[in-house]
C-alpha cells in the first residue's frame, strides 16, 4: 500500500505543484565589508572532490575578496587536521601577504573548531562564516 501511495503522489500534478520546500528558509543577508587594501580580507574554502586518478584530495583554496583573485591553491591531504591547516595558513599565505583584518569561510568542521576559534583569536583576526542556506 506505501508503493501504491508514493506512486500515485509522485504522478498527481497537483500533489507535485503544492509540496512543502524542503529547506530552510532564506536568513538576513549581511554585506561583507568594504575594503580599502588589498589582502585585509581574505575567503578561504576546500575544493573537492577530484577524480580518482589523480592524488589530489582537497585543495585549499585562498581567495582575496578586493579584487576577487584566488591567490593561493594549495593541495592537501583528506585527513588534513586544524592544526596543519593553520601552519598552511601561516606558512603559505600569511607569511607571504601579511594578516589580513577579516576572514570569511564555510562552516567545515576544520573551521569551526574550537583550535581554529583560538587560532584565529590570538592573532586578531576578525572571522566571518558564510551562512548555510546561501545561493
Amino acid at each position: 500500500m506505501r508503493g501504491d501511495l508514493k506512486d500515485y503522489i509522485r504522478r498527481c500534478h497537483f500533489c507535485q505543484m503544492n509540496k512543502q520546500p524542503s529547506t530552510l528558509p532564506d536568513g538576513v543577508v549581511t554585506p561583507l565589508l568594504v575594503l580599502r587594501e588589498p589582502f585585509s580580507l581574505i575567503a578561504i574554502d576546500f575544493a573537492e572532490p577530484f577524480p580518482r586518478d589523480t592524488k589530489t584530495e582537497l585543495i585549499l583554496v585562498g581567495l582575496n575578496r578586493f579584487n576577487g583573485f584566488t591567490y593561493h591553491l594549495i593541495s592537501v591531504s583528506q585527513k588534513i587536521r586544524e592544526v596543519e591547516t593553520a601552519n598552511l595558513f601561516i606558512d603559505g599565505i600569511f607569511v607571504v601577504h601579511g594578516f589580513p583584518t577579516s576572514l570569511v569561510s564555510d562552516r567545515d568542521p576544520k573551521f569551526t573548531s574550537c583550535f581554529w576559534m583560538q587560532f584565529i583569536a590570538n592573532i586578531k583576526i576578525d572571522l566571518n562564516m558564510a551562512t548555510t542556506y546561501h545561493h
